[in-house]
């Protein structure tokens, strides 16, 4: 006779199972300083990616709310090619920077 204890084990067990993981992609923003990434753009990081941000001096960048941020990296597509991903997060206010 299996408990409830044991039962909520196999649920659990199975759960993780069924979930495919994702591979690690390999992420590339560039941001001025003293820029975060925005919300929108780190639930799209996962728990096994990595980030690559090259810092940019603010006085290169227009300062214009509409200029965004992006992210790409490059995700395996059809037939074994990799095909990029890009991820933009438009109307960042870049006015702290």
């Amino acid at each position: 006779m299996a408990t409830v204890a044991g039962l909520r084990q196999q649920v659990r067990f199975l759960k993780r199972k069924a979930t495919p993981v994702r591979p690690a992609r390999h992420w590339s923003m560039c941001l001025a300083e003293g820029e975060e990434v925005s919300e929108e753009l780190r639930r799209e990081i996962g728990p096994n990616d990595s980030v690559f941000i090259r810092r940019i001096p603010g006085d290169i960048l227009p300062d214009r709310p509409e200029w965004g941020q992006i992210m790409s990296c490059w995700k395996p597509g059809p037939h074994g090619t990799m095909k990029p991903h890009v991820v933009r997060q438009y109307n960042v206010d870049c006015s702290k920077v």
